[in-house]
């Protein structure tokens, strides 16, 4: 069975953590959304979304999807090759649409988080 509660380890101090002990939060950085996690040892924050007006049709497109196919299994249905593929494809738009947004923004962005008077919001 997968391991729901990870550990990871902090790429700053190098402490070892189970997931549920970092601190998750989002902010507006740079006119983004920014979704990310705090060590909970040396406070450094780590990215890990970033959302532009794109990033979250994407993202909404892609909870739909999912609902369908999770509704699909509850009713004990196959699944059409059709919604694969368009989930497999709504998938693909969102990583690679990401990895643009990382390109571009993810240093300042992190620069920005990891400024110690920085204001979050939970």
């Amino acid at each position: 069975m997968e391991d729901l509660n990870p550990k990871i380890k902090c790429d700053k101090c190098g402490s070892e953590n189970i997931l549920s002990n970092y601190v998750f939060a989002t902010t507006k950085v740079c006119g983004l959304e920014v979704d990310y996690l705090t060590c909970p040892v040396c406070a450094e924050k780590f990215v890990f979304l970033l959302k532009d007006k794109k990033q979250k049709a994407i993202l909404k497109q892609l909870k739909a999807l999912n609902h369908r196919v999770e509704v699909k299994h509850r009713l004990n249905k196959p699944l059409s090759s059709g919604l694969l593929k368009q989930l497999n494809q709504s998938f693909r738009e969102s990583k690679d649409y990401q990895a643009g947004l990382r390109a571009e923004y993810l240093q300042a962005v992190t620069e920005q988080l990891n400024k110690s008077d920085f204001e979050t919001n939970s």
